[in-house]
């Protein structure tokens, strides 16, 4: 085990950190309960299911409380519904609105779920013409914008109760900090009193004086010169950390985080 990989697991396993930066860490962990891919992407899942849920019932609503199913019957419906939930997923994944850092931007989503459900009224349009369900044009534009109504409720309230689960330190990001400069130190104080963000900072990569100066020893693990090598060679450091953000002041080689991104794809996104 090298110094850095050492000094990294003593952070993630809370031994020198002060209670305050790193509080909820290991309740986070607990709350992940496992390696396996639904547990790495249970937010997403639940997400997708969500949304899901959502646009069937739109559909549901449109179709089955006014003349369609009793003019065409149960079975183009529930074709219909299957048809819209597969185009309403595929619309918002070609929008980015399966990606954190777009759904975090609340306008930036709610303009994302407008453009989703004008594809999902044109999607599920042409797939009525090219199978010949019958459907009516203002049942499909209906369903759409009962789709967006209840996107923008179902997502609201999934925001909500995702702050609610980080404020108390659930289903956090573990974060390691490129830079050790006074951006980095205003980095860890926001992630520590603003637990509802989700990050906690388990490691600083940069230079051991500017960390001492910053208060950031305690989590200092390695320079910045060493960020490529961790990357490639120290896997088990990017399996406990869970996002590399970079100081906004510190000039890093752009390879340096493709890099460490590379080695761990799921690492730019949740």
């Amino acid at each position: 085990m090298s110094l850095a990989e050492s000094k990294l697991s003593d952070v993630a396993a809370g031994h020198p950190v002060p209670a305050d930066a790193v509080a909820g860490s290991v309740a986070g962990e607990g709350r992940r309960g496992g390696d396996g891919f639904f547990q790495r992407h249970k937010l997403k899942v639940l997400l997708i299911a969500l949304d899901a849920v959502a646009i069937a019932l739109a559909y549901f609503i449109v179709l089955f409380a006014g003349t369609y199913v009793r003019d065409t019957g149960t079975l183009r419906a529930g074709v219909l519904i299957a048809a819209a939930v597969v185009a309403g997923l595929w619309a918002e994944r070609s929008q980015g609105l399966m990606l954190a850092r777009v759904s975090a931007v609340r306008v930036v989503e709610l303009t994302r779920l407008i453009r989703a459900a004008a594809l999902l009224a044109v999607v599920v349009t042409l797939f009525d013409r090219v199978f010949k369900l019958d459907m009516r044009i203002r049942e499909s534009v209906g369903g759409a914008f009962l789709a967006l109504v209840f996107l923008v409720a179902t997502r609201s309230a999934y925001r909500a109760w995702l702050v609610y689960e980080r404020s108390h330190g659930n289903y956090g990001r573990r974060v390691l900090l490129v830079g050790a400069d006074e951006e980095a130190a205003r980095l860890l104080n926001l992630f520590s009193t603003h637990r509802e963000l989700g990050m906690t900072v388990v490691g600083v990569v940069g230079d051991r004086t500017e960390a001492m100066v910053n208060h950031l020893e305690h989590l200092w693990i390695g320079e910045a010169a060493s960020t490529v090598e961790l990357a490639e060679t120290e896997a088990r450091l990017l399996e406990q950390a869970g996002h590399v953000m970079v100081s906004p002041d510190r000039r890093i080689d752009a390879q340096v985080i493709e890099h460490v991104v590379a080695s761990r794809p799921e690492l730019s996104d949740e």
